[in-house]
């Protein structure tokens, strides 16, 4: 994982929610932040996942973490259990603080974390709103949680130590052959471009030592096959597939200005493999 080594002279909160912008809820916990921590900076990094959508949840989240400072709380209230046993974790890593239901959506971040972490369960309840309401945990556990972090509290003030998350989703697939590269979509954005889990560097140093051309290669999606990686969507024609690398630095297929989901027939899961053409 990339460092930024650089902190930010106000507390960050980076906020990931499914809430949409139609309601009130992500204004509440702002509001809840700022009263207990009024010098916090508040950056959302979405609020459009699909409702209930942990996975991809967990990709943006691990995706986005090197990108914020040193320092930095991220609050992710993607909460289909939200009103149920399920616990609230709280993980310090990478020199950063994350406040999440224990669901898999640290399930990427989690697998790149090394012995220099500290995870605890949420059960200090003076932390918390007085009134906590069974459906929006994200205002009155999560928020004042997040606030007490950027404030600069002490995970040992939050709850009990624990070795590692209930639950982690399966980390999604790549594998490299001496024949192919097999991944798979793991995350499909807002223009309906399909994100996969082949990542450039590795990609680019397999057709290197392959003696292969990235202009020449071959990706398979499905029944669709694409000749190449190219180097933006405007490469091939309104309506035609194409390969790229994106700003995920992920191998990407998408349909240039259409949706690349429904015109190839594709979603989150299915494999993507690169082979000599």
């Amino acid at each position: 994982m990339m460092e930024n080594q650089t902190s930010s002279s106000f507390p960050v909160v980076a906020l990931l929610t499914d809430f949409g912008l139609r309601d009130g809820f992500v204004g509440a916990m702002k509001g809840v932040i700022l009263s207990h921590a009024p010098t916090a900076k508040i950056v959302d990094i979405s609020h459009v996942i699909e409702p209930f959508d942990v996975a991809s949840a967990a990709f943006l989240l691990d995706w986005s973490v090197p990108y914020f400072p040193v320092g930095t709380v991220f609050q992710v209230v993607v909460d289909p259990g939200v009103g149920t046993q399920r616990d609230i974790l709280v993980l310090e890593a990478f020199k950063r603080r994350f406040v999440f239901p224990d669901n898999g959506v640290i399930s990427q971040v989690w697998s790149r974390v090394g012995e220099n972490k500290q995870l605890v369960r949420a059960t200090n309840r003076s932390l918390w709103l007085d009134a906590v309401s069974s459906t929006f945990h994200g205002r009155d556990i999560f928020a004042p949680l997040a606030a007490f972090l950027a404030n600069g509290g002490d995970l040992d003030e939050i709850g009990p130590t624990i070795q590692q998350p209930g639950v982690l989703l399966p980390q999604p697939r790549c594998e490299f052959g001496d024949s192919h590269v097999q991944g798979e979509i793991v995350y499909i954005d807002r223009f309906c471009n399909l994100v996969t889990t082949i990542e450039r560097g590795p990609l680019l140093t397999w057709i290197e030592e392959h003696n292969l051309n990235h202009r020449n290669v071959a990706i398979h999606v499905g029944s669709t096959k694409l000749r190449g990686i190219a180097g933006g969507y405007g490469d091939v024609a309104q309506g035609s597939p194409v390969a790229v690398f994106d700003g995920y630095d992920r191998l990407e297929i998408a349909v240039n200005q259409e949706r690349a989901d429904r015109s190839l027939g594709a979603r989150i899961g299915d494999r993507v493999t690169v082979r000599a053409s």
